[in-house]
């Protein structure tokens, strides 16, 4: 965030409208809320300002996905890891998210790629890294809910 922002009931209402469904148009979202259309827009241009709002992002339906492949990649790291590792790893295009977690792990990807083979020289790199110890992964064989 750019600057401390405090949240009030209304902005909380807003924030979980969204978060249900981001492309809500702003007239629905103002009568639900009970504001103007324009002070709902002023707000969420306030909130997004102050860094809030970080983006908004498609989110797959449990339906099919597009051809390829999802997994879960799970790294054990050393201490040469530092933070230049989450920095190579948002240069990879294949890595749609990176955690750092507690537990037997270190950091948890999600990440999409082409197919087996593609995961497989993905992991071959990200295993090359430094600081990664070792990679453990999880194909992801079918969504049944995502909350936001």
């Amino acid at each position: 965030m750019t600057q401390r922002t405090s949240l009030d009931d209304t902005d909380r209402r807003l924030l979980g409208l969204l978060d249900q469904n981001a492309r809500e148009p702003t007239a629905s979202l103002a009568r639900k809320i009970g504001l103007s259309r324009s002070a709902t827009q002023e707000r969420i241009a306030r909130l997004e300002r102050d860094g809030v709002i970080a983006g908004y992002t498609l989110r797959w339906g449990t339906g099919e996905a597009p051809e390829g492949l999802l997994a879960h990649v799970f790294l054990s790291l050393d201490a040469r890891a530092g933070t230049s590792l989450p920095q190579a790893l948002r240069t990879r295009a294949e890595v749609k998210r990176c955690h750092t977690v507690s537990g037997e792990f270190d950091m948890m990807l999600l990440v999409a790629v082409a197919g087996p083979k593609a995961l497989d020289r993905l992991l071959d790199d990200i295993g090359r890294s430094p600081g990664v110890r070792r990679t453990q992964s999880a194909v992801v064989l079918d969504m049944k809910f995502e909350r936001g």
